[in-house]
């Protein structure tokens, strides 16, 4: 297995911010912040972290019902190789791409039918595959992936949420993620096999949380004493009746969760090879 280069303490950082944006769940009960003071305390985030390497870059990704897509570096940045890192892109105009792209696209999802699963799958391949780009352009950069939620964990993507934490965990990509909504199973799961941060909050002042938190680096945070998670609850989700459950049946092909015994896999169609025996009724 090929070994990832030490980092070192003065190293750049990579962060890719997903932000949740889904309109639903911030109306919702269970989130006490709203969207637009969610990404205000983000973007001051942001220049925070800017400000702790002169070399320290930046990705910026939202979803919502209705698909992801990256509101920084646009497609033109990328092209020309502009950047926070190489000082060619000014705060105040990467600051604009975010507030305006998110514009767009929440303008957009109006006129696009939802999907029944949030993109949260989908945007987190984009961000791996976006780091995993950065770390063969960029020797020594520390990569890690900070995800904002209010949305409730969607069953249906747990297969896709599972492959893109592992491809992180291989790539030694610390994921944290800051629930403002309900308790999220699948991110806890996510950040512990990662090694990053989980973080549920009821406060509306998400930038203290962000700044107490999220701000440090890897190499940084070995000096801290950070709260950690008291316990994580590791239960999955069945596929069939979206519950949660300790003990399950599993699809030797595609890896999908029962809490009953199937003869055919409802998701994948494949048959089961053996047969469980039914006992007679006297």
């Amino acid at each position: 297995m090929e070994t990832l280069p030490k980092l070192s303490e003065d190293a750049p950082s990579l962060l890719v911010i997903i932000l949740d944006s889904s309109a639903s769940s911030f109306n919702s009960k269970a989130c006490r912040v709203t969207l637009q003071e969610t990404v205000e305390s983000l973007l001051f985030f942001v220049q925070g972290y800017l400000m702790m390497h002169r070399r320290n870059d930046l990705a910026f990704l939202t979803y919502n019902e209705t698909g992801s897509v990256f509101l920084y570096p646009t497609s033109r940045l990328e092209r020309d190789n502009l950047s926070l890192a190489n000082g060619a892109v000014s705060v105040k105009f990467m600051t604009k791409c975010v507030a305006e792209g998110l514009e767009s696209f929440l303008t957009a999802e109006s006129s696009i039918s939802p999907s029944n699963t949030f993109s949260v799958s989908k945007a987190l391949s984009q961000s791996l595959c976006f780091v995993n780009r950065k770390m063969k352009e960029i020797k020594n950069v520390q990569t890690r992936i900070l995800m904002v939620r209010a949305s409730r964990d969607q069953p249906e993507s747990y297969n896709a949420i599972m492959n893109s934490i592992f491809s992180a965990q291989k790539a030694q990509v610390p994921l944290d993620c800051l629930c403002v909504g309900p308790e999220s199973i699948f991110m806890q799961q996510a950040t512990d096999v990662t090694g990053g941060i989980y973080h549920q909050t009821d406060e509306r002042n998400v930038l203290q949380v962000l700044l107490s938190q999220f701000l440090p680096s890897q190499s940084t945070r070995k000096f801290l004493k950070q709260k950690g998670q008291e316990s994580v609850d590791f239960r999955a989700a069945c596929f069939c009746h979206r519950k949660l459950i300790e003990i399950a049946f599993v699809c030797s092909v595609c890896l999908s969760l029962f809490c009953s015994f199937h003869d055919q896999c409802p998701t994948c169609g494949t048959m089961s090879s053996f047969q469980i025996k039914k006992t007679s009724e006297p």
